[in-house]
């Protein structure tokens, strides 16, 4: 009777088991080889499907680039509050997750940061052009730095303290009390991310890159926002607990 034939890797592993002692080393070595080209077929395949994924991106934030970075910025926050969440409820306390907090947070990074950061980042590349590539990269990091970076975190406070409820004055007064210690708080992180951003990668992929660092960057601010609930000063940032030393 017929018989389907066998796959490489074990068709060479009946040969080896079947052959002679002379003919084993040579026999082994057919068999690694065919064990070697089953993996790299499957990295291979693995890698078309990523690379597919990324094309199918870049084309979207072509033709659509508001709607796929606003959705772009909603992911990356989502993770990033998760992630928070994850690491306040792995201490002694266990907390349950909290999926308001996460939809808050989510709603921010969609409606706030991946449009405004795609205007932003146009704007900055037909506005901003001095004498020298240098000193151009230099300007658009430090206004990133400052006008920007103390615009987009207070929006994304006054966010999510909107949305929980919060009155204005609240707001108003944990936007103000976050204000500088969250900047300064950037400056230890993101001059040298953006030092990429406004540099070699393209525009049009600038709002993915961002929102891939920014996971771990939200996870800092959405702590530190989340410790305000029960702060009667304000938002937690403006104690000075938002920095670094939280990724140690």
């Amino acid at each position: 009777s017929l018989r389907a034939p066998l796959p490489a890797a074990p068709r060479a592993r009946t040969a080896l088991a079947s052959a002679d002692s002379g003919d084993r080393p040579r026999m082994a070595a057919l068999a690694a080889a065919s064990a070697v080209g089953v993996a790299g077929a499957a990295a291979a395949g693995a890698g078309s499907g990523l690379v597919v994924m990324y094309r199918a991106y870049e084309s979207a934030a072509l033709r659509t680039p508001i709607i796929t970075k606003a959705a772009t910025s909603g992911v990356a926050y989502f993770l990033g509050d998760a992630l928070a969440q994850l690491r306040v409820g792995s201490g002694s306390a266990k907390q349950r997750f909290d999926l308001r907090r996460a939809a808050r947070s989510t709603l921010a990074g969609f409606v706030s940061h991946g449009p405004q950061l795609h205007y932003w980042c146009l704007f900055l590349d037909a506005q901003v052009r001095l004498g020298s590539a240098a000193a151009t990269l230099v300007a658009k990091i430090v206004l990133d730095q400052t006008v920007f970076s103390l615009y987009l975190n207070g929006v994304y406070c006054a966010l999510v303290e909107a949305l929980k409820g919060a009155p204005p004055a609240a707001v108003w007064r944990r936007v103000r009390a976050a204000a500088l210690p969250s900047l300064v708080s950037s400056w230890r992180f993101w001059p040298w991310v953006h030092a990429l951003t406004y540099s070699v990668v393209p525009l049009h992929l600038r709002v993915l890159w961002v929102d891939c660092v920014e996971v771990v960057w939200v996870s800092i601010l959405a702590t530190c926002t989340s410790k305000a609930a029960s702060d009667d000063e304000g938002c937690a940032l403006g104690q000075g607990t938002c920095n670094l030393s939280l990724e140690g």
